[in-house]
């Protein structure tokens, strides 16, 4: 399915994927999950280390969590090879350009980490816009109901770095908190429809940090070991209504 060139939509969630080749080395992706305006959704997939993902991440960072929690637009902008982003945020009934401070003009790409550290920023706001009941409310609904034909469906589900699984009925919104425990003793929660068993953390300046939430013990451990130099931790992660581990 392809992206318009501009969007209306609430953003939903930021992940990383590994796109695998028989003949390559594996590219890591941006992928950027939204629901538009009409009920649909849709995935913005980017190379992780393009302009583009510089450009998603930057401007989505300067936006507050209320700002992040509301509608926005995303306009696709192509310069030359690369393709940049506006993002316009819905404040007091219209929609407002993201205002960048001369700072953010680099010229650079942004470091690994960094992209790291938007991505969680992100999903602390955007996750919670799944399942809304308010995005529900002002979804445009259409006179003829909309079927998405099964082989896509499965192609949006490859797109998606976390699928879903059966949902918590301890939450009326289908959302869990899932707490991981830091080597040095401190933890860290998320909230997700998804059904996280285990935490890939890294060393963060004094303490430890999440690089990646994962729903399997395989899937944290393909990951970590696709980072070569970085040094990794798998923790077990606790879910809100259980004293115990997430059973995988």
């Amino acid at each position: 399915m392809l992206v318009p060139n501009s969007l209306r939509c609430w953003l939903v969630d930021v992940s990383i994927k590994t796109q695998e080749y028989q003949s390559f080395d594996p590219v890591e992706k941006l992928c950027i999950r939204v629901t538009a305006s009409d009920g649909t959704t849709y995935v913005y997939r980017c190379g992780f280390d393009s302009w583009t993902a510089t450009s998603f991440l930057t401007q989505l960072t300067h936006m507050t969590r209320k700002q992040l929690a509301d509608q926005v637009t995303i306009t696709l902008k192509p310069k030359g090879r690369a393709t940049f982003v506006d993002v316009m945020y819905c404040e007091g009934g219209a929609f407002h350009r993201v205002q960048l401070p001369e700072a953010a003009f680099t010229g650079e790409k942004l470091g690994y980490d960094d992209k790291l550290d938007a991505i969680s920023y992100i999903n602390g706001t955007a996750q919670d816009n799944e399942d809304s009941p308010v995005i529900e409310a002002q979804v445009e609904t259409e006179e003829v109901p909309f079927e998405v034909p099964a082989e896509e469906i499965d192609e949006l589900l490859d797109e998606i770095r976390k699928p879903k699984r059966a949902r918590s009925k301890a939450s009326p919104s289908g959302k869990v908190r899932f707490t991981a425990t830091f080597p040095n003793g401190r933890t860290v929660s998320t909230v997700s429809a998804n059904h996280f068993t285990h935490a890939v953390v890294t060393p963060h300046e004094d303490s430890w940090r999440v690089a990646e939430w994962s729903t399997d013990e395989t899937a944290a451990a393909k990951w970590a070991a696709s980072r070569d130099g970085m040094e990794t931790v798998i923790v077990p992660v606790n879910s809100k209504y259980s004293s115990t581990a997430v059973p995988a």
